[in-house]
């Protein structure tokens, strides 16, 4: 049952959204769980990636020092071609979208040491299509971010923790597990209420 409920909500935030998802492999359109009660405390743009698709993988063979204090531009050149991005629309069924609705994203992102391109086990080990909302100017704001390079609010958490990482303030570890595991809890935690 709950289940179920989760996939009416996803169907309901995609269509909320102007797509149209075809049902992956199995069937239905499914969102990772959340309890009920987190659930009810995120905006509906706020949809956490397929763990069994999109687990989230971190870049072999870098090291801090290739993201602090700017991440280096060997990983910035190894950004997702159009035709992988292509593959990770596919991996999720989703056969229509608006240009600007979504950005292919990093579940651990390439701040953070985040797996950059599709990987040959699966194009969305590390990508998903996430959703671009209207960021909290409050949240802006206080972090001195500028909004012309800020997409969405996970984008503002991406931020957020690679300048504390970078500070020293969170282990890289725990922003990349916290990040993974639900970015919208990291999102309360590091940066604030998320918006009403």
């Amino acid at each position: 049952m709950r289940r179920l409920a989760l996939a009416i909500a996803l169907a309901a935030a995609l269509a909320a959204a102007g797509c149209t998802p075809a049902a992956p492999p199995g069937g239905t359109v499914t969102a990772s769980p959340a309890s009920p009660a987190a659930h009810a405390a995120y905006p509906a743009s706020w949809v956490l990636p397929d763990p069994k698709l999109t687990p989230g993988a971190v870049q072999p063979g870098y090291a801090l020092r290739d993201i602090c204090p700017h991440v280096s531009p060997a990983l910035e050149a190894m950004r997702p071609s159009a035709s992988q991005t292509a593959l990770v629309y596919k991996a999720y069924g989703i056969t229509h979208r608006v240009a600007g609705q979504y950005e292919i994203d990093h579940v651990i992102p390439v701040e953070l040491l985040g797996l950059v391109a599709a990987s040959a086990s699966g194009p969305a080990l590390n990508l998903y299509p996430e959703v671009n909302d209207t960021p909290d100017p409050a949240m802006l704001r206080k972090y001195h971010l500028n909004a012309a390079y800020v997409h969405n609010s996970k984008d503002i958490l991406e931020d957020v923790l690679h300048r504390d990482v970078c500070a020293g303030k969170v282990p890289l570890a725990a922003a990349q597990q916290a990040i993974r595991t639900d970015w919208r809890a990291a999102y309360a935690r590091y940066v604030g209420p998320p918006p009403a």
